[in-house]
């Protein structure tokens, strides 16, 4: 099985919280000094990061119902959505470059 939707007790699970209750608390940990991290890099940093992030998030998500999405266009659409510019190309970049000579 692939999915946690295909397991024979979705979605009654039980779980031992003794065990699973350290496990939780370092990953929390671990989020924490991720975050603080992130805070020191910089506003515009943390937004490319999370527009990053969705981005992917989107896009594998999609993948798993089986609708595939172009990348680059999930990007910028969330980007646009975020209020930042599009990600430009390295052709574009270096197009932009010899136009401006």
């Amino acid at each position: 099985m692939h999915y946690i939707h295909q397991l024979p007790k979705w979605p009654h699970f039980q779980w031992d919280y003794e065990r699973l209750m350290p496990i939780l608390g370092n990953a929390r940990h671990q989020q924490g000094l991720l975050l603080g991290g992130m805070l020191s890099l910089g506003f515009q940093f943390r937004q490319q990061t999370n527009l990053e992030n969705l981005a992917d998030e989107v896009t594998k998500s999609s993948a798993i119902e089986g609708t595939i999405f172009d990348p680059a266009s999930v990007r910028s659409s969330i980007a646009r959505r975020m209020g930042l510019p599009p990600k430009r190309r390295a052709s574009q970049t270096g197009m932009s470059k010899v136009l401006s000579i």
